[in-house]
């Protein structure tokens, strides 16, 4: 059924506009942390401009943030997670901050694709990712999109 309701939404029209992707992106958290732990706090722009936006695009960008908190339900072993969503008059910029133990050199699978699959999806959008990690004080994914991409 979830997998259903994902799909419906994924490719409803209605649903292609920056508010509403602002909001699924916030609500996205409860997937992969359905008990509250990490905890997460979320800061969406207020308002939320109500700009149109490309399907693809908000394809890409959940597939993005799944990436993103898929990696931190596996390997942090963090305690609190941090989701930002800001708009400014070029970019929007999302980011995800954890404070797990961030990406431990030699553990990152031979062959893996995480985060080549992050760069290259927001790539695909025009846009730009950085990650930073420090031992023991988690990692910060941020990206980067232009807005005149978006629609």
């Amino acid at each position: 059924l979830e997998r259903l309701q994902n799909l419906v939404w994924l490719n409803d029209p209605d649903e292609d506009r920056l508010d509403a992707l602002a909001r699924a992106l916030a609500n996205r958290v409860d997937k992969y942390f359905p008990d509250g732990t990490p905890a997460v706090k979320i800061t969406l722009p207020t308002p939320v401009p109500d700009d149109a936006i490309r399907g693809l695009w908000r394809r890409e960008l959940m597939a993005w943030l799944d990436e993103c908190l898929a990696n931190i339900a596996k390997h942090s072993g963090a305690s609190h997670v941090r989701l930002t969503i800001e708009v400014d008059g070029a970019e929007v910029g999302i980011e995800v901050h954890d404070d797990g133990i961030g990406i431990v050199p030699g553990k990152v699978r031979e062959g893996s694709r995480g985060l080549a699959n992050l760069r290259s999806r927001i790539a695909d959008l025009g846009g730009r990712v950085e990650i930073h990690s420090e031992l023991g004080r988690g990692t910060r994914v941020s990206a980067r999109i232009p807005r005149r991409s978006m629609g």
